[in-house]
């Protein structure tokens, strides 16, 4: 999601490498509408407000179950 100048929003997944251009459906949706842009800013505002910055030495110290999780997740990773 882009808002710029509160009033142009995209939406969408638009990555330019070659295996996404070639293999994935890529699409994304840019609008002129102020309303949808201060809409799409009250959702990040939320969203953001319920996160927390993960230092690189927190991410570093995660335990034995969290790290086997990740490591095991890979393998239900689709690949074309």
């Amino acid at each position: 999601m882009l808002i710029e100048d509160k009033g142009w929003s995209v939406i969408g997944s638009a990555n330019w490498d070659n295996r996404s251009r070639k293999l994935n459906d890529e699409i994304f949706l840019g609008m002129a509408d102020d309303g949808l842009a201060a809409g799409l800013e009250k959702i990040f505002q939320h969203d953001l407000s319920r996160s927390r910055q993960i230092t690189l030495e927190e991410w570093r110290k995660r335990g034995l179950y969290q790290w086997a999780l990740e490591y095991l997740s890979q393998a239900f990773v689709q690949q074309y």
